[in-house]
């Protein structure tokens, strides 16, 4: 029983005493004084080096999952971060389970002065946004990581030139480039599991891991598994905006978007069949209200609206176009091209032409609010300079139903590369995306590829024709939510069984209370995860195959 292997594995007093603390005492202190007594280190073998994510559930995912995946490649268990205020409050946990910190802020140190002076010659060059995009080291892009970075840390809406935080961030990611590129050229790494490839405490390391290939997974924990990242997935001709981020190894992206209706087309016909059949259970089910938190974490944006609810739109003839804003904080280069140098950019441009139209514009803002107060309370500011700087457009509550919006008639929606693209087109409604994104493959969005075509799409909003094939929208919705994450192939799951998806189960999977999952069966969970990876590394299923035929 769960209850009495924790505590056979070590903590004194009495069993009531002890009942109490498993249930009530200090879940980190717990976790340690448990992982530290399950897992020794090892001091043997290459590196499988984590990130150390903040998220609690992963953390304690990764220890499982992590022990499971070193036995298959022989390797030792090691951390690294480089925390934006270079203090990492995980490093005890991850020690305790046997990955002490290896690469961290104090790394960068030895770096710092050689980063300055190449950053500042770098900021001087910097005319434009498009140049900070192109800004590279040693031939790797570290643009868009700096541009994000930028914008996350500083809650900056798009790059301001001359910016002291702007030379700051850039002297940041540059020292972690210097000190990535020293670790890894000293060290044998076998993998990396990274929880994100987007900001500077772990996109840098990762992009640099990526040059000296070495192996790069993302760990899921609903089911346990590991994907690997595609390497070459944004390569592109250095100093070909269609590639951007240039060069091997600027891979961002979990899936590998670009190859869907290709690895789609290697099934056969039976697995394309009920994959068509999942996909649609899928995009049903969320369109109809259900909470999916890998789409959006605080909510759905598709719950039935109040049939007495008085409308969101003009009723009448004039033709009516949403456009879904995204956040202007988050991360607006995670694919390989754009229009725009940011989110920011995208909307100005598109609210000034949109003013220029004889149509009804309506805006819905990100909801960000609900899940990132702080973030929230920023693109708040942002969204009140916009409403008063284009009148002629109807700004919309962040929290209305789609379907709502949908039920009242629309001529078209835009958006730069969000989910709703293929939502909105599954309920026959025509899409506009702004350049690259995770539909780029499939035809049931409009692509813009450039300036001059999205103003086309923009000024004929009314009457855009699109042949919207369901079936392909279903592939697509097979493809990105459960193809790589079928639980009929990935059976062990690091949630318990009672687990229920909601709002607030969702936020209580990112609190310190989330480790005491440690302690439900973990000899069971450990059983079971080393029988999967050692069937998942036989079957080499550990390797992206990213060589699927045209």
């Amino acid at each position: 029983m769960s209850l009495q292997s924790f505590l056979r594995r070590g903590l004194r007093g009495t069993v009531s005493d002890l009942v109490h603390q498993w249930r009530h005492g200090d879940p980190e202190k717990l976790f340690c004084e448990f992982a530290r007594k399950r897992w020794p280190r090892q001091t043997d073998g290459p590196l499988l080096l984590m990130h150390q994510t903040i998220w609690y559930t992963s953390i304690y995912a990764y220890a499982f999952i992590g022990h499971a995946v070193a036995e298959q490649l022989g390797a030792r268990l090691g951390s690294f971060h480089f925390a934006r205020d270079r203090v990492s409050h995980v490093a005890p946990l991850f020690e305790a389970f046997g990955a002490p910190t290896l690469a961290s802020p104090q790394d960068e140190e030895r770096h710092a002065e050689a980063a300055r002076i190449l950053a500042r010659d770098a900021f001087a060059k910097i005319a434009t946004a498009r140049d900070l995009l192109d800004l590279t080291l040693d031939d790797i892009n570290l643009g868009d990581i700096i541009y994000d970075s930028y914008q996350r840390y500083y809650m900056e809406p798009t790059a301001v030139m001359g910016d002291p935080k702007l030379l700051s961030t850039i002297e940041r990611v540059f020292a972690i480039y210097l000190a990535s590129q020293e670790f890894l050229s000293k060290n044998e790494v076998a993998a990396l599991f990274t929880d994100h490839a987007v900001y500077w405490p772990a996109g840098v390391f990762t992009r640099v891991a990526l040059r000296h290939h070495v192996p790069v997974y993302h760990v899921p924990y609903e089911p346990a598994t590991i994907v690997r990242l595609d390497p070459c997935m944004f390569y592109g001709v250095p100093g070909n905006a269609i590639g951007r981020p240039a060069g091997y190894g600027s891979c961002k992206l979990i899936l590998p978007f670009h190859l869907f209706p290709r690895l789609f087309a290697r099934l056969s016909k039976e697995e394309q069949e009920a994959g068509i059949a999942q996909g649609r259970a899928n995009l049903e089910g969320r369109l109809s209200g259900n909470y999916d938190p890998r789409i959006l974490p605080g909510g759905t944006a598709f719950h039935q609206a109040d049939p007495n609810a008085p409308r969101l739109m003009k009723a009448g003839d004039r033709p009516r176009i949403v456009m879904m804003l995204h956040d202007f904080l988050d991360a607006p280069h995670a694919f390989r091209d754009h229009l725009f140098v940011d989110n920011y950019q995208w909307a100005v441009w598109m609210l000034e032409r949109a003013s220029q139209t004889p149509f009804d514009w309506y805006v819905k803002p990100h909801p960000n609010a609900i899940h990132d107060p702080v973030m929230g309370a920023k693109n708040a500011v942002v969204l009140a300079e916009l409403k008063q700087r284009f009148p002629k457009v109807t700004f919309l509550d962040p929290l209305c139903s789609n379907n709502q919006l949908v039920s009242e008639g629309l001529a078209a929606m835009f958006t730069g590369y969000g989910t709703a693209g293929h939502e909105f087109a599954y309920l026959g409604v025509p899409v506009v995306n702004a350049g690259d994104g995770p539909h780029i493959e499939y035809k049931f969005n409009l692509h813009a590829r450039s300036l001059e075509q999205l103003t086309e799409f923009v000024d004929h909003a009314a009457n855009l024709k699109i042949e919207i094939d369901k079936r392909e929208i279903e592939e697509f919705a097979y493809m990105r939510y459960i193809a790589f994450l079928n639980r009929e192939e990935h059976p062990v799951n690091m949630l318990p069984a009672s687990y229920v998806p909601s709002v607030e189960g969702q936020k209580s999977l990112g609190t310190p209370d989330a480790l005491r999952m440690a302690f439900l069966e973990p000899d069971a969970l450990e059983e079971r995860l080393r029988a999967y990876f050692k069937d998942f590394f036989a079957k080499g299923k550990h390797e992206l195959k990213t060589d699927a035929p045209a």
